[in-house]
């Protein structure tokens, strides 16, 4: 049963109906890009939505990835229609995170994480890099050993 909640406009929804700048504090317009795709991964209905509002301020790149982390089969049809191929084979790193939408490994930022299911208590990183947060994350389960070889690649250049 759907409530009024349901149909409620989100808060990116609402912040673009306010004239919202959708750029970081430098004007970076792929930024909020580049935040959804990492963030969202595990809820496709609200990255796609997001993705949605963030389509008017800047130019997405048209991959095959990039549709997919839109929702938008119809152009994933269009790709499949150019390259009937598409489907044999796995999808380039760089496609489904493209450079244009990569973050900056040097950013830093302070974190407070709960895992809820876990423990009741915040977890607090100050002053972190992505890869310094990965690196002391408190529980060594949930980080992502891949993800900070990549960073660690990157900071070496």
């Amino acid at each position: 049963m759907r409530t009024a909640l349901d149909r409620a406009p989100t808060i990116p929804q609402l912040a673009v109906e306010m004239g919202a700048d959708l750029a970081d504090s430098a004007g970076d317009r792929l930024e909020p890009v580049r935040m959804t795709l990492s963030t969202y991964s595990r809820n496709p209905r609200e990255k796609h939505e997001i993705l949605r509002l963030l389509e008017a301020s800047c130019q997405f790149p048209d991959t095959p990835a990039m549709a997919l982390h839109r929702g938008r089969i119809d152009l994933l049809e269009a790709h499949l229609a150019r390259d009937p191929g598409m489907l044999s084979r796995p999808m380039p790193q760089a496609e489904l995170f493209p450079a244009a939408c990569g973050a900056d490994p040097h950013v830093r930022a302070s974190v407070r994480k709960f895992l809820s299911f876990l423990d009741d208590e915040a977890h607090e990183y100050g002053d972190a890099t992505a890869l310094e947060y990965g690196r002391a994350f408190h529980n060594r389960d949930f980080a992502n050993e891949h993800a900070i070889a990549v960073l660690e690649r990157a900071i070496a250049g």
